[in-house]
């Protein structure tokens, strides 16, 4: 199923995220990276990631309907993208059943 901006599902509209100025820091993109970080290290992007990372899952964490989005995501498989505050693969983790301590430590790039 996927998400209808013409019929999206009624958890939508209490969404935290959807009058939020930049959707796009749900959805990181590469190329928008790659101009954002242009001049910094490998280091540095790295640093400036992980703390955009730990900005969305807080702004998740506020979200009224933050589980409804989660159970979205994993009923739907959502490819990319933070969703009720877990990557891609913080929400394979929880498919597979592994132990929450395991996917709640630091995220590497590749877990958007």
């Amino acid at each position: 199923m996927e998400l209808s901006l013409l019929y999206p599902p009624e958890w939508v509209q209490y969404a935290r995220c959807g009058g939020d100025p930049d959707p796009d820091r749900f959805f990181p993109d590469a190329d928008r990276d790659e101009d954002d970080l242009s001049g910094l290290t490998e280091r540095q992007r790295r640093t400036v990631r992980r703390k955009r990372r730990e900005a969305v899952r807080a702004f998740c964490n506020g979200c009224r309907v933050q589980q409804e989005c989660l159970n979205y995501a994993l009923e739907n498989d959502e490819p990319v993208g933070v969703w009720g505050g877990l990557t891609r693969q913080e929400r394979d983790a929880l498919r597979r059943g592994t132990p929450a301590a395991s996917v709640s430590g630091p995220v590497t790039d590749a877990q958007l």
